[in-house]
């Protein structure tokens, strides 16, 4: 194997050790040196192959996941799953980090020492807001999220969002390589300048965590859950009658709870029945609800009838309260594609039968549900890993709320790999979350990302908690994706600037 190949080849390696769920978080300040050294001197079609391959092994090595999720979720033969996930690391992660493996070979080459290690930071940051938010909507495991661990380090999504956090990674990264792999123009004033620069920036970062962690708690009134995971198998849910078989299990898990909650959280999915039109299984739900006097967020599909013919299916979470029913619904926006609506012909191979619902509708507002406690923004499954979506939800709520069917994600890392992104989003709102999910992991999670309660993966679990709903505001939640944007300003800039010296005959420096 060639080195630089087997140099990005390690780098992903390293980079994925350090991610959920393995949590080696002390190998995210070295990850990316192996990819990062290998690009120095490296013309733009060599470069773009190391950063290519940097993306598909790095996908492999976080999402290996995905070909058990495919082959049983979609009930696709093992081969199915195997070219399904080479496409997708080929579309979703090679080409895009083999375009910014080529700008940072070229960046390299100019401009001193310190300057390159920002813009390398700058152009990576760059590069991961455009996967997260652009064609490909992928923000699933940004490079941010190896420093959840860290308590006081990961405050900093409170800033700048996970962004902030990735461009300090890369920052210490990218020096440690200027420092140690220095150009001939740069003395040792420089190559220490370079370091010194990006260890203020960290002992900056991690003293505002500090800070924020120390901070008192206000004294509100708290709002005692019950989190219900019925553990029930994905296929047997969606089978002719099973909604009935589904219902019974969370009814009487949730007995137990009830009584001493005031709002109790069932799963996306956890009923695969019409909620809004089935008056007879939603009668049920209402009856126990006044028997407990409990509130109740709960995922289930609903169908708008403008066109009898072709009604249109939602993904939806309904609030329901004793004596009244249903009082509020939201219905999911962000649909996770080749699961929830089909983009590509491909759509007809995997397309599974869920009983009635084929695809979803996407919803039409991101507006938190209202409830007795305030105005609570829900994220179903997959919208809790975009950040943009969660803080316009957020901005006007006093609480998260993440319903997810993370059954079929299967037994390997996607399920604390969600969960994890998860914790984040109630970093940057600061605002406590409740999690409920189908089969692990649920959680309850305070404004700073730590777990005050907890399930366990694969069985049937209720967790009882406390959170406090209150109106809160944070930089990330005023300005949003700051980071990201000044990031990719700050790139095109560099950009320029390159063209600019081409256009002019300028010879790169060494």
């Amino acid at each position: 194997m060639p080195t630089g190949i087997a140099l990005a080849v390690a780098s992903a390696v390293l980079t994925a050790a350090s991610l959920p769920p393995w949590d080696a978080w002390w190998l995210v300040w070295v990850a990316l040196t192996p990819l990062l050294a290998g690009l120095r001197g490296a013309a733009p079609r060599r470069a773009f192959a190391l950063g290519f391959t940097w993306g598909v092994a790095h996908h492999w090595a976080t999402a290996y996941w995905m070909l058990d999720a495919i082959s049983t979720y979609y009930e696709q033969p093992f081969w199915f799953a195997v070219a399904f996930g080479i496409a997708s690391s080929v579309l979703y992660r090679g080409i895009l980090y083999g375009g910014l493996a080529a700008l940072i070979a070229t960046l390299q080459r100019h401009r001193s020492a310190p300057t390159r290690a920002w813009l390398i930071a700058a152009a990576w940051v760059a590069a991961e807001w455009i996967r997260a938010t652009g064609p490909t909507q992928d923000p699933w495991l940004l490079l941010g999220y190896a420093l959840l661990p860290y308590r006081q380090l990961v405050q900093c999504a409170a800033l700048g969002g996970v962004s902030l956090l990735t461009f300090l990674v890369v920052l210490v990264n990218a020096s440690l390589v200027e420092v140690c792999l220095a150009a001939p123009r740069d003395d040792w004033r420089r190559r220490a300048a370079t370091g010194v620069l990006a260890l203020l920036a960290v002992v900056a970062a991690t003293g505002y965590g500090g800070r924020r962690l120390a901070r008192a708690e206000a004294s509100q009134p708290a709002v005692a859950l019950a989190i219900v995971q019925g553990n029930n198998d994905t296929a047997a849910r969606w089978a002719p009658g099973g909604n009935a078989g589904s219902l019974d299990l969370y009814v009487d898990l949730s007995r137990g709870v009830a009584t001493r909650a005031d709002l109790l959280i069932w799963p996306e999915s956890a009923l695969t029945f019409f909620l809004a039109r089935e008056d007879q299984q939603r009668a049920r739900i209402e009856r126990f609800l006044d028997d407990t006097s409990v509130d109740l967020i709960v995922g289930a599909p609903h169908f708008t009838s403008a066109d009898p013919a072709l009604p249109e299916f939602l993904n939806s979470a309904f609030y329901m309260t004793p004596q009244h029913g249903i009082t509020d619904r939201y219905d999911k926006v962000t649909l996770l594609p080749f699961a929830e609506y089909y983009p590509l012909w491909l759509g007809n191979l995997v397309r599974r039968d869920f009983a009635r619902v084929k695809a979803f509708t996407p919803g039409t507002s991101p507006a938190p549900i209202d409830t007795r406690f305030g105005p609570v923004a829900v994220a179903i499954c997959f919208e809790a890993v975009h950040a943009e979506q969660v803080r316009r939800m957020a901005a006007s709520a006093v609480a998260l709320v993440n319903l997810s069917n993370d059954g079929w994600l299967g037994d390997g890392a996607g399920p604390p790999q969600h969960f994890a992104m998860s914790r984040v989003r109630a970093i940057e709102n600061d605002l406590w979350l409740a999690r409920a999910t189908t089969t692990g992991v649920s959680a309850v999670v305070d404004p700073t990302g730590g777990i005050t309660a907890r399930s366990e993966r694969n069985r049937t679990a209720t967790i009882e908690s406390t959170i406090v709903a209150r109106a809160t505001d944070t930089p990330y939640a005023r300005w949003g994706d700051w980071c990201a944007k000044l990031s990719l300003v700050t790139t095109l800039v560099a950009i320029g600037g390159v063209i600019r010296r081409r256009w002019a005959g300028e010879p790169a420096r060494p």
